[in-house]
């Protein structure tokens, strides 16, 4: 089993959910996808799952913090895998490409904003829009 997978489980696990088949396969989808849009991810696991269950699947998995919707092209909900560990992402708002950023350099920063403030941080997500080599103007 790998990491994201058992983050997953135990993330299932703790609030009372299993790892069932269906889940299993919305999972693996989202661990080689990285981030995909609900259309993209109703495509490709079609005919085994319906609509109903992978939009549900999602649904939970976004509760859960296994993944979250990250701001991309206008009208379009795109999500990203939040496992094994914290991460930031670089979104394109041209085409909507998402790229993670690994590690968190930011963290002592967003701690002494917060101190300051006497603010106690829970979590923090951080988007960083722009555009990537292929929608810069030339």
């Amino acid at each position: 089993m790998g990491p994201e997978l058992e983050a997953a489980r135990r993330r299932l696990e703790a609030r009372g959910y299993r790892l069932t088949r269906s889940r299993r396969r919305v999972f693996d989808f989202i661990v080689r996808r990285r981030a995909f849009t609900p259309a993209e991810a109703v495509d490709q696991l079609r005919p085994g799952l319906g609509r109903a269950t992978v939009f549900r699947t999602l649904k939970l998995f976004s509760k859960l913090g296994i993944i979250e919707q990250v701001r991309t092209v206008p009208g379009r909900t795109t999500y990203v895998l939040c496992l094994p560990e914290h991460h930031h992402q670089l979104v394109c708002t041209g085409c909507g490409r998402v790229v993670e950023v690994a590690g968190c350099e930011i963290s002592p920063a967003v701690a002494a904003q917060a101190a300051r403030a006497g603010f106690l941080v829970t979590d923090h997500r951080l988007e960083i829009l722009g555009l990537c080599t292929a929608c810069q103007p030339s």
